[in-house]
């Protein structure tokens, strides 16, 4: 049950990076392409503008880091859903084999059982 509340949790956790690394990405993209227009600017050279795309250059590189973390964060998330997945199945196996050996075992143990009465009934008799 644990290895299972885990795995919704992960899995939870895996959406919201990935929405948020797909922001991210966005975000990037609409900054590049400010930065194109910008360069394209004949305001370009002036130090207010220039200050500007230092900014979003900083901005960038901020958002390229964040976004490489993300995704390492996001590889290590799905690696141990699926390693979880993995120990939960497993797990399963394991109860029904345990599951089959205790009806087996409570059958062996029902024959036995009338074997027995059936003696106690004819040594009574």
């Amino acid at each position: 049950r644990a290895a299972e509340d885990k795995v919704g949790e992960l899995a939870g956790d895996t959406s919201k990076w990935k929405g948020t690394w797909h922001d991210m990405e966005s975000d990037l993209n609409d900054a590049k392409q400010e930065i194109r227009m910008l360069k394209r600017s004949q305001h370009d050279k002036t130090l207010g503008l220039e200050t500007t795309l230092t900014k979003k250059e900083g901005a960038l590189e901020q958002i390229r880091t964040e976004n490489s973390e993300l995704q390492r964060t996001l590889r290590n998330r799905e690696a141990e859903v699926e390693r979880l997945t993995d120990s939960l199945s497993e797990a399963l196996k394991r109860e029904e084999t345990l599951r089959k050996h205790s009806e087996a075992i409570g059958q062996v143990f029902q024959v036995r059982l009338m074997e027995l009465q059936g003696k106690y009934t004819a040594a009574h008799e």
